[in-house]
């Protein structure tokens, strides 16, 4: 299932290439083959343009923590094949033909939370469709009809993916369809903590995403001048020190003047953007204490603020040592 930081897994079946591979449920796949996986169209179609028994390395977030493997690819299984089509024929519009699929791939893999989910979607939205007539009788049977079946898919699907948050209660795709669910069965007070806890555990992930990031970065590449996050922010500085402490003593060496020459203007420029973001940061924390704003934000903006001055005092070690490497070297 599609999300902006990846795909669900809600099942694994015990001999299948993802088990082999030590995928589990609700583990979010993230990248494939060195591809973004948010994407879920475009995941399975690249998916099905592959042959049995190629090998692909897969990077995936478990309880936060990015993991890679490799998976190889098997036949596909008649569930998933029936589960595939379904959302093809529902994209398309064909309502009933999205509905026997996924009510196949149902049979076939009772625990498909996805296939429950799906097809109450297709049912909640498939009532009468008229052009403002009043609808016949039989019409508005078919139709509360199909609202009761969705219903009670949706209801199975809510089931369904508790079950995947009791193996893993850190799953944010889980939480957020089971919120999509419980708005569909009235449950509005479920909902919304779902999704207070789905967003939650996405800003973990994000950060674990941002931490691989700047861990392997150069410490060039580490100068930027501007975080989303305070987290973010502290998070760079504490690359940055590490940086300088593996990468310098070697740039020094190793690398030609003018090459120090232009990291000097770099750094140079970034403490001066680093200047100019964290009094922007500091007058919007103001701004915002002035308008009583909300009290979270104003902590981030202040935060962002100092660590931006922090990361200003980091830099300028590192700028007095280039310096002075190139005065050695011109004397």
């Amino acid at each position: 299932m599609p999300d902006k930081n990846g795909l669900l897994i809600t099942e694994v079946p015990p001999q299948s290439p993802a088990a082999a591979a030590g995928l589990k449920e609700g583990d979010v796949l993230i990248e494939f083959d060195g591809k973004e996986t948010a994407d879920d169209a475009g995941f399975r179609a690249a998916i099905r343009q592959l042959p049995p028994e190629k090998q692909l390395a897969v990077k995936f977030v478990r309880d936060g923590q990015i993991g890679t493997t490799t998976v190889t690819l098997g036949e596909t299984p008649p569930a998933v094949a029936y589960f595939r089509r379904g959302s093809e024929r529902s994209n398309i519009g064909d309502l009933p033909g999205a509905i026997a699929d996924y009510t196949e791939a149902i049979r076939l893999d009772p625990k498909n939370a996805e296939g429950y989910f799906c097809r109450g979607l297709v049912k909640a939205n498939g009532g009468v469709q008229n052009s403002g007539r009043k609808p016949r009788r039989s019409e508005v049977a078919a139709a509360q009809k199909r609202s009761a079946e969705a219903l009670a898919d949706f209801t199975e699907a809510s089931r369904l993916y508790t079950e995947v948050l009791r193996v893993n209660p850190n799953n944010s795709l889980a939480y957020e369809y089971r919120a999509t669910a419980r708005d569909q069965m009235g449950d509005k007070d479920g909902a919304t903590q779902d999704r207070a806890t789905s967003a939650k555990i996405k800003e973990q992930v994000a950060f674990a995403k941002f931490h691989e990031e700047v861990t392997r970065a150069s410490l060039s590449d580490l100068l930027a001048s501007s975080d989303k996050t305070e987290s973010q922010a502290r998070e760079r500085n504490r690359a940055i020190i590490a940086a300088k402490n593996q990468q310098l003593p070697a740039m020094l060496r190793e690398r030609k003047t003018d090459e120090l020459s232009a990291f000097v203007v770099k750094i140079e420029q970034t403490i001066l953007d680093l200047n100019h973001e964290s009094e922007v940061a500091k007058d919007r924390a103001q701004q915002a204490t002035a308008t009583n704003g909300d009290a979270h934000q104003i902590a981030e903006l202040r935060g962002l603020a100092i660590s931006y001055r922090e990361r200003i005092e980091l830099l300028k070690p590192i700028l007095t040592a280039l310096k002075e490497e190139i005065a050695n070297r011109n004397r």
